[in-house]
């Protein structure tokens, strides 16, 4: 029932940007001169035509090398996962002591991560603050790692493993980054309103989006998309109500976006539960 109330939460909030579309009845043109008005209409909606054009072509390309980044970081994201019982295999041959090591530093990495992880569930964070504990799960990952790889460095398949993993992961944090500066010039110009509008939605998502299937995130995602171009092809729309619902819509699709990647990145870590357990 939790689950099923937390999804209805998204939908709400997707509800409420698809209604926000209505154009309201004074956003009109008047003018005295009726063949004056006309001659301007049609200059205003040709050079708007080719704005709209231009702006399409270039959130084409930007949505294309997302699209493309992201079925990449989903091959390497299947590799993570059919790699668990030949990484199970390989620590198996592990002396108990070094396995015993590896348990206290899998228990005390827990420990370390959900203090962070309980922070960021705050309902009145801004988004430098997520940013900085975004930044401290990092660190604190990549230390793990690090030990992780010290303890089993007697181990030559274990070293080349875990090498093999890291470069996986290496070129999905390149893939992210791209994906980050495509987002960023999908903004067009938007950023201090699409930051603002990001930080309000977020804080009021932030306990309902772990609980929204990958699958339904996704669609939620290419469907913002076509809000998007549906908004941009408004010709009765004053710029600035334009320029708003826009900034709404792409602040909602980049939270649905980044809570995938953070599931990608969780994906990726050296989960020794699993590879370890009794």
């Amino acid at each position: 029932m939790k689950i099923l109330k937390n999804t209805s939460l998204v939908l709400v909030l997707i509800t409420m940007l698809l209604t926000s579309l209505t154009v309201s009845a004074d956003e009109t043109y008047v003018s005295s001169d009726k063949h004056t008005q006309m001659e301007e209409m049609k200059a205003a909606r040709a050079d708007m035509k080719a704005s709209h054009e231009e702006r399409k072509a270039n959130r084409d390309a930007f949505k294309n090398d997302m699209k493309l980044n992201n079925e990449e970081t989903k091959l390497n994201r299947e590799s993570f996962k059919k790699s668990k019982d030949e990484m199970k295999e390989i620590f198996s041959d592990l002396s108990d002591e070094t396995k015993d090591e590896l348990k206290e530093l899998r228990i005390q990495h827990k420990e370390d991560t959900q203090e962070l992880k309980d922070e960021a569930k705050n309902k009145d964070l801004s988004l430098e603050d997520r940013e900085e504990i975004k930044s401290e799960l990092k660190t604190l990952n990549e230390i793990y790692n690090g030990k992780v790889s010290e303890l089993v460095s007697t181990s030559d398949s274990a070293i080349a493993f875990l090498a093999e993993r890291d470069e996986l992961k290496a070129k999905n944090d390149i893939l992210r980054q791209e994906n980050k500066e495509a987002r960023e010039q999908y903004r067009e110009g938007r950023d201090e309103k699409v930051e603002m509008y990001k930080e309000i939605y977020l804080n009021k998502l932030i306990t309902a989006l772990p609980n929204v299937s990958d699958i339904k995130l996704e669609k939620i995602s290419e469907m913002i998309e076509g809000m998007v171009e549906k908004l941009e092809a408004n010709t009765k729309m004053s710029d600035e109500r334009k320029d708003t619902q826009i900034s709404q819509i792409i602040s909602f699709k980049e939270i649905l976006d980044e809570e995938l990647e953070s599931r990608e990145i969780t994906e990726e870590e050296i989960n020794l539960e699993d590879i370890l357990e009794d």
